[in-house]
Formats: C-alpha cells, sequence, structure tokens
C-alpha cells in the first residue's frame, strides 16, 4: 500500500505515505469485509498509530471524527483513498464510520501515544479519476477530444458514437459524464433524445428505418428533399374515419436476434411537421397476418417535427437464443374520428435502445459553444460555456450511462424544437470514473 487517505471537499487526512505528517506515524490496512447485501456497503478496517503531542493527537482524533460526521450526516462527500503503488489514487465514497481504542485512550494519550481502530462502512467500489472514453464512429477512431456526429442517419451521415470497448479501464460498470457540445454557430441546442445499447456478443445493429422504405396501401409518393434523411420521405394520404395502417417495415431475423428483446423507445421526424390535434397512433408488431403485440395509442404534438413515440419491445418477448428470432413486421397505425382528409409525410424512425436513455427537454436551450453536461456521477445536468460559466439549460428524464468494460456499446443522439434541422451537427465527449472490485 503507497498511500492511503480521507478527504471531504479540499481537506486531507493523511493515514498512510508520503504525505503523513506527525502525529500519525502509519496505519495497517486489514482486509475489508463483504457487503452482507449485493448492493450494501463493505466494512474496512485500518489501525492507526499516532505519536506526538497531546494536544496534535486530540486535534488529529478530532479531525477524524469531524469526517466520519460528515460521512454519516450526508453534510459532505467523503472519499477514502488508497493507492497500491505511486500514482493517482483509487477512492471509495464513505457512508459511516467510527473509532475505537485499541490502548488505554486518554491514558496513553496524556503519554503521547494512541492506538486507534478505523472502521468505516464505504461502497464495495474503488473509483478512480476521471478519464475520456474513447469514441468512433466515421468522423474519427479512438476519439478522446470530442467527436462530431451528425442529427440523423444515413448511408453518409452517423447520429452515433461507438465506445472502444478494449479501451476502457476497470471491471465494473460506470457512471459517465456526457459533454454534448453544441457546434452551430448560430442555432441552439433545445430537445434531445439519447439512447445506448450494450452487449457482450451482438454488435450494435442499424435501427433506422427510413419513410421511403416503408410499405403501405394508403395513397402514397416518395419525394427527394435535401432536408430529410437520406435525401427522401414518403407521404400517405387517405380520408374517412376510423384506423388506419400509415406505414409498415420488414424487420430482418439478424436485426431482431441482435435486439433481443430490448425496450426501444422511437424517434420519428416527421415532415412536414405533425399536422393534426386529433389524430393518435400506435406501434403494431405482426407476423404473417398474426398481431402479436401492439404499444400504447398517443397524441403526437401537433406542429413538432421530432417527437417520441410509444416505447415497444423487439421482439415483443424473451427468446431463449438458440436460433434467430423469426422476422416480423413494424406497423405505424394512426385513428382518428374526423372524415377529413388526412396526410403525414414520414421522413425516418430512430428506435433508440433503452439499455440506458435519456430525455432533455430544453428550457432556453444550449446555446452555440455551450457544452449540455449530463453528469450522471454528480447526479446533475447543466451546461457549461469557456467563458461565461454554468448554467441549467434542460431537465433530464431517464436512466444516464453506465460504460461496462468489455461490453460493446453505442449512444445514439437526436435533437430539435419544433423544426428538427437534420443538418445541426454536434459533438460528443464521453468521461468516466474506472471503478473496480479490489485494489
Amino acid at each position: 500500500m503507497f498511500s492511503l487517505t480521507l478527504s471531504y471537499r479540499t481537506t486531507v487526512l493523511h493515514l498512510h505515505g508520503p504525505g503523513v505528517m506527525p502525529p500519525v506515524r502509519g496505519a495497517v490496512r486489514r482486509p475489508p469485509a463483504p457487503p452482507p447485501e449485493p448492493s450494501g456497503p463493505c466494512r474496512e478496517t485500518i489501525d492507526l498509530a499516532l505519536e506526538g503531542e497531546p494536544a496534535s493527537v486530540d486535534a488529529f482524533i478530532l479531525a477524524l471524527e469531524n469526517a466520519l460526521t460528515r460521512a454519516r450526516t450526508g453534510a459532505d462527500p467523503v472519499w477514502l483513498g488508497c493507492a497500491p503503488q505511486s500514482g493517482a489514487p483509487y477512492s471509495s465514497p464513505v457512508r459511516d464510520g467510527w473509532l475505537e481504542y485499541l490502548d488505554y485512550g486518554s491514558s496513553d494519550r496524556a503519554r503521547g501515544v494512541q492506538t486507534l481502530r478505523l472502521s468505516l462502512l464505504r461502497a464495495d467500489y474503488w473509483e478512480g479519476p476521471e478519464q475520456p472514453a474513447p469514441l468512433t464512429n466515421h468522423n474519427g477512431s479512438g476519439i478522446t477530444t470530442g467527436l462530431d456526429i451528425e442529427n440523423h442517419h444515413d448511408p453518409a451521415h452517423q447520429n452515433y458514437v461507438d465506445v472502444v470497448e478494449t479501451a476502457l479501464v476497470g471491471d465494473l460498470p460506470a457512471p459517465a459524464r456526457l459533454e454534448w457540445l453544441n457546434t452551430d454557430p448560430a442555432r441552439p441546442l433545445l430537445d434531445g433524445w439519447l439512447g445506448s445499447y450494450q452487449d457482450s456478443v451482438f454488435a450494435p445493429p442499424n435501427i433506422t428505418l427510413e419513410g421511403e422504405d416503408a410499405a403501405t396501401s394508403l395513397t402514397t409518393a416518395v419525394y427527394a428533399e435535401a432536408g430529410c434523411s437520406n435525401g427522401q420521405y414518403r407521404r400517405v394520404s387517405w380520408s374517412g374515419p376510423g384506423e388506419v395502417i400509415l406505414m409498415q417495415w420488414t424487420l430482418a431475423r439478424d436485426r431482431l436476434a441482435a435486439l433481443a428483446g430490448r425496450a426501444l423507445l422511437p424517434a420519428a421526424r416527421f415532415t412536414p411537421a405533425w399536422p393534426a390535434t386529433d389524430l393518435w397512433v400506435q406501434w403494431r408488431i405482426w407476423h404473417s397476418s398474426s398481431l402479436l403485440a401492439c404499444s400504447d395509442w398517443t397524441l403526437p404534438r401537433a406542429g413538432a417535427m421530432l417527437q417520441d413515440l410509444p416505447g415497444l419491445n423487439l421482439p415483443p418477448w424473451p427468446l431463449p437464443g438458440d436460433a434467430q428470432p423469426a422476422e416480423l413486421t413494424l406497423a405505424l397505425a394512426a385513428s382518428r374520428q374526423s372524415s377529413d382528409a388526412a396526410a403525414i409525410g414520414v421522413d425516418m424512425i430512430q428506435l433508440l435502445p433503452l439499455d440506458y436513455w435519456r430525455k432533455f427537454t430544453a428550457g432556453p436551450g444550449a446555446g452555440p459553444q455551450w457544452a449540455l453536461n449530463d453528469d450522471a456521477p454528480r447526479g446533475l445536468t447543466y451546461a457549461a460555456h469557456a467563458a461565461s460559466g454554468e448554467l441549467v439549460t434542460h431537465t433530464a428524464l431517464g436512466a444516464p450511462v453506465m460504460l461496462w468494460p468489455g461490453r460493446k456499446q453505442r449512444l445514439w443522439l437526436l435533437h430539435g424544437g419544433a423544426a428538427m434541422e437534420i443538418d445541426h451537427s454536434t459533438r460528443v465527449r464521453l468521461l468516466y470514473r474506472p471503478r473496480r472490485r479490489v485494489i
């Protein structure tokens, strides 16, 4: 053991190592006791030897008690730091602790010596210093300084980043800090959606459904539009009340095998913006002519191009995985009471995996050169600017991103307000604190 510390805010109490000063002579770290429950704290025991003026010994004991009180009451985050060799220490958050005398207590202290046992209840992991996770897409490979992504996916653009799994340090999942920089010189970063896919076997699948690839029995046409994903969109029209199938897509077996029954949140880009206030939509999953599952009905927001639709599972149930799932059809149905003519244009459907996911709802939005930070380790979501400081611009909903060593992981991002401009590129960094069970 190279060093051992107990710290909070700017206060650091050196228990062992090169930073030790009188009255501390050194410490012996005992093997930690495992937690009684899988998510519970473990017990760390440290024997301390103190020697010096009675007043300095007493002051150090008071400093230890102060740190333990802060941990117990949650007044400040308190960390036990440990470095097995020279270098940056790993830290573990302390939940509680107490001191016991291994000698005759105040009688020995009057002679300038004291032997203590420090018992700590800490989280069952060690966390290293924050570092960037290498990211890859068609704009770069293994990038740690920020990787550009586009606001849609087609053969020439990518709205995702892959985490380089072999570069992640540690052996436990670690919470990440997403830094999403608005590189546009004029437009703000408004509402946003993040979906994360993780798997130890399958590579992330292509889960963007283009409107022009859909089948339909309604009156339809495909239009060329430079402002659309893949430069095209499909428009359908009909009249009369009741339910209709707007469009449907065939999902191949290999794509469904990679999805493995995951929960997905479809984010749809309509063009033009959703026109109606009385038109409800629903997802339906078919095999051949058999209806297997339906989502809830939802009423999309009129006037919005990008919006999330009801969630679903693909396939709609768990399978053993001994063979690939059967081919399925995903259909978007609509229902209305009006008999007036209606028309809907679909540019793309981005299926966002919900292994980890976030929905960012904008207040003022993040302006040019502001970076939206979704800071899972600290439980904060805020925007930062190099010159202007920090500001809360969004609220976040969902489970923040965790990085898993040894797993394939992809993060999709989409953003936009009432108009979703697909040419609004942004830049992404992921930073994490590696976690280990044992050091």
